[in-house]
């Protein structure tokens, strides 16, 4: 029953009304209800044009960082043109942070710049280490997808 229970509760992030009724529960249950979940985020890169969104905890001025250098690392900067491209916090279908440069391209050299700007920005932030990596390369379009979590502090 403390199996389902809890299965129960990491699935819908709420206890059956039996459970929240009974008082008495087990030691083990609920430290384990009282565990928290690593923070995770996922940043998102397709190129051509280039397009950088990032979900997750991440500090605003890391953010900041990362609007003010990655609109400069493309093949064809805007450099004292126009004003470049900025973050963007969208919020529909999940709150997350978007970058998008239409004008702008980047070859493979820029591309591989732009992720270590994100990883260099991250390591300064302090916490994060990856945990997984995707890529996805298809008609003119390339995409790379970088999973991060936080330490938690005991």
């Amino acid at each position: 029953k403390v199996t389902v229970s809890v299965l129960y509760w990491l699935r819908t992030g709420r206890l059956p009304v039996r459970f929240e009724q009974s008082r008495r529960l087990s030691k083990r249950t609920v430290i384990f209800l009282g565990m928290a979940v690593a923070p995770a985020l996922v940043a998102v890169f397709t190129f051509n044009p280039p397009v950088v969104s990032v979900s997750g905890p991440i500090a605003e001025s890391t953010v900041a960082k990362l609007g003010e250098q990655l609109p400069r690392l493309t093949t064809n900067s805007v450099r004292g043109r126009k004003n470049p491209p900025t973050f963007q916090h969208v919020v529909e279908p999940h709150p997350h942070w978007v970058l998008e440069m239409p004008t702008l391209v980047s070859d493979e050299l820029s591309q591989m710049t732009m992720m270590l700007a994100l990883l260099d920005c991250l390591e300064d932030e302090g916490g994060w280490s990856m945990r997984d990596t995707h890529a996805i390369t298809g008609d003119y379009v390339d995409s790379y997808t970088f999973m991060f979590t936080k330490k938690t502090r005991r």
